[in-house]
């Protein structure tokens, strides 16, 4: 019987070896646990908190027969995020809880389903983009910001990078949106 090809970057073997903060990540995924890697955001990375982008997709995407991942999903907190975390047009099964970790790359998430929950909270993130993205609810929270953006069952549109768009969008974001005008006719504008 001739074995299954998969696409790159979808199975365990790829990975090996794994790191150890990837190790915990791993059993925790398969146990339906948080992987507490550390009780706050690293401010560098070292051997025992990096998780790369691509592992963390691998188990997003809800790994493989070696590395299957529970209902719960990915529950991730404190770890560095190593490279782009790239989830263009991807199909997540379940939650993707990342909390208080520190990606060092812009994730992109456009275009990608997720069955579950996006939960960035409390993360240092260069950006985000999130063009088309969908899903059941989620929360994106830079370190940065004081306020988090809620991403209430359904789509993003847009994407920030470095910060200044993001803090923008926050702030009109927690401030009450105004009525539409009333269906009608609108009035021309004067001529200047």
């Amino acid at each position: 019987m001739t074995a299954t090809r998969k696409p790159a970057g979808r199975t365990l073997a790829e990975f090996q070896p794994l790191k150890p903060a990837e190790r915990k990540l791993l059993e925790a995924c398969q146990q339906g646990t948080v992987a507490n890697i550390s009780a706050e955001r690293p401010e560098a990375a070292n051997d025992d908190n990096i998780v790369r982008a691509a592992f963390l997709r691998f188990l997003a995407l809800g790994g493989d027969e070696q590395a299957p991942v529970h209902e719960h999903g990915v529950q991730l907190v404190g770890a560095w995020i190593e490279g782009g975390l790239d989830m263009v047009a991807a199909r997540v099964p379940s939650d993707l809880f990342i909390f208080d970790c520190h990606f060092d790359s812009t994730p992109v998430f456009r275009g990608a389903k997720i069955a579950g929950t996006l939960n960035l909270g409390s993360c240092h993130l260069p950006g985000f983009i999130g063009d088309n993205y969908s899903g059941r609810s989620g929360m994106l929270k830079d370190s940065h910001n004081a306020s988090p953006f809620p991403l209430e069952g359904g789509r993003l549109g847009w994407g920030w990078e470095g910060g200044v768009i993001a803090k923008c969008l926050l702030h009109h974001l927690s401030t009450p949106i105004p009525a539409p005008p009333a269906r009608g006719r609108r009035k021309a504008a004067a001529p200047e």
